[in-house]
């Protein structure tokens, strides 16, 4: 069949747009290339006996395999493509690469399961002693993002394995229902699950600076909230935006099109930025960290009954300054994840 201009102008931007997002993807993903012997360092070095630091592992040695499998296919579909398009364009309709990378785009859609678990886990961690059921949300949002993922990946899947002559139009619209319903729940997950760690950091916030006299001193603990609530809202930003661009049309299908492997990458990424971030600060091995629910609005100028945990392989430790300045009893506990 001859090829007519718009079609040849079509494929052009179909090249185009697609060597767009893989230039965008590569860079993420060389940041991550760069991270993951880092952050493996740091868990190493504290060993990999406790639970938290295996689910750390886990959650960023697996992504990170995805990711390297879904970017070298996408190189390799680029380069099929340009040669499909413009130096064998016989063999433009022949089935090559582009048709498994289906299967590839599926599959990492697991970046998204292990990110939004990462930020729910490091929420209920840290929050979970004042905010208690309330947790149940990113929880139960977490489990909708499971299933919504599994969904588009079963369907994908079974797509590309009966209906070899191309994909039905109503097929293709639960497939774009059940990507775009993944996007939308993980941003909520994430949003909710950053909410409550923000509003975390600004209470303790408030009751280290009644606890020191309203000194203006940032201590560690509020540099490390910091660093975690500014990751979470640069996470929860590259979801809106993908979610947003979805809708976006362009002369070659969407704008989200263009983002949503850079997304993939970024979210893949996230829980290793966050072992790197947090070890950057120690872990919290040298600070200390009050439950403000626990004074249960006793005194904090008074006898306020403090306390200090030990949350998953984070290690709370007395801040000297603080610990002068508090003229109460402290009662020592630990959280174990």
């Amino acid at each position: 069949m001859s090829m007519t201009s718009a079609d040849l102008s079509l494929d052009g931007l179909h090249v185009l747009y697609a060597t767009m997002s893989l230039v965008f993807e590569s860079f993420f993903y060389g940041i991550y290339v760069v991270l993951v012997p880092f952050s493996t360092q740091l868990l190493l070095k504290r060993g990999l006996g406790s639970r938290s630091n295996i689910f750390l592992f886990t959650a960023m040695f697996l992504p990170f395999v995805l990711s390297s499998l879904y970017w070298a296919v996408e190189v390799a579909e680029q380069a099929v493509r340009i040669q499909a398009f413009f130096v064998h364009r016989a063999n433009r309709n022949a089935t090559n690469i582009t048709a498994y990378a289906t299967i590839f785009n599926a599959v990492v859609l697991f970046n998204y399961i292990f990110g939004d678990a990462i930020v729910v886990w490091r929420s209920w961690v840290l929050c979970r002693a004042e905010y208690g059921k309330l947790l149940f949300i990113p929880m139960v949002l977490l489990v909708l993002t499971t299933l919504t993922v599994l969904g588009t990946i079963t369907v994908k899947v079974s797509t590309f394995l009966v209906f070899v002559n191309g994909t039905p139009g109503s097929v293709t619209s639960v497939i774009n229902v059940l990507q775009v319903s993944t996007l939308a729940v993980s941003f909520l997950t994430n949003v909710a699950a950053t909410g409550f760690i923000s509003h975390k950091a600004w209470r303790h916030r408030v009751f280290v600076k009644e606890a020191l006299n309203k000194r203006e001193k940032t201590t560690r603990v509020e540099r490390v909230f910091t660093l975690l609530i500014e990751s979470g809202l640069a996470y929860c930003v590259s979801g809106a935006l993908v979610l947003i661009f979805t809708f976006v049309q362009l002369p070659f299908g969407t704008l989200g099109d263009i983002y949503a492997p850079i997304n993939a990458q970024i979210a893949g990424i996230y829980p290793t930025i966050v072992v790197v971030l947090v070890g950057l600060e120690r872990t919290l091995n040298d600070t200390t960290f009050w439950n403000v629910a626990s004074t249960q609005g006793a005194s904090i100028q008074g006898n306020a009954a403090v306390q200090r945990g030990t949350i998953s392989f984070i290690q709370f430790n007395h801040d000297p300054e603080i610990y002068e300045a508090q003229q109460g009893q402290k009662s020592e506990g630990d959280i174990d994840v």
